[in-house]
């Protein structure tokens, strides 16, 4: 309820948001830097002793630290209450139309050209499709605890800044609340619509590939 009284007090923002989407939404600050981050210590605890409810801690070093403010791993449920809704014996329940939120019964969606300089993000491997704007914090993403995790070889949380080389469009909009998180920040779903040559093997990874990202070490700045 408090998710849904949360969603229904900022309609009006994100309608006004959306209403004239401007391809500068993703932080510019100049010339990408290629850069490697460090790989991280692997997740060795897990709350409760379950990989899925994420790190027994949550991060503690920059840069994803900083993205933790506000954040509360079940959104005040309890965890049997949260694994209920949000987990089923084949994994988490994601929600519908991709992730983005639902105004009157329609997805909030449209095409947005992400411009050279821009920097955005994820919490992720590369083989994935969702990006976010630079910085966005983890409850406005509305991701499962599980994505705090730090694989082997992977940077903190697998977390990743990646700069635009080259202009390309996705479908852009704001996140549905889910996983007990308010959500509403901006997402960039990745289509291959948008770049036929990639077609169903768009990804990051292709981005990266391709010309068109690179990956940078936020701690380098």
């Amino acid at each position: 309820m408090k998710i849904r009284s949360l969603a229904t007090a900022v309609v009006t923002a994100v309608l006004v948001a959306v209403a004239a989407p401007t391809p500068a939404a993703a932080a510019i600050a100049g010339p990408c830097r290629p850069g490697t981050p460090p790989a991280a210590e692997p997740t060795a605890d897990f709350y409760a002793d379950r990989g899925e409810l994420g790190p027994e801690q949550l991060p503690d070093g920059e840069p994803a630290e900083s993205l933790m403010t506000g954040y509360r791993r079940f959104g005040g449920m309890s965890v049997a209450a949260f694994t209920a809704r949000y987990r089923t014996a084949q994994g988490w329940v994601y929600p519908p139309e991709d992730g983005f939120l639902i105004l009157r019964g329609v997805a909030v969606r449209y095409q947005q050209t992400m411009i050279a300089g821009s920097r955005i993000d994820r919490f992720g491997y590369d083989g994935g499709r969702f990006l976010a704007p630079v910085d966005t914090l983890y409850l406005q993403r509305a991701l499962p605890p599980q994505n705090l995790n730090t694989p082997a070889g992977t940077p903190q949380s697998n977390y990743h800044v990646y700069c635009v080389l080259r202009p390309f469009t996705v479908e852009a909009g704001p996140i549905a609340p889910w996983f007990g998180q308010p959500g509403l920040g901006l997402q960039y779903r990745l289509d291959g619509r948008y770049l036929p040559e990639a077609g169903d093997e768009i990804s990051v990874d292709w981005l990266i590939d391709h010309g068109y990202l690179v990956e940078e070490d936020p701690a380098a700045d």
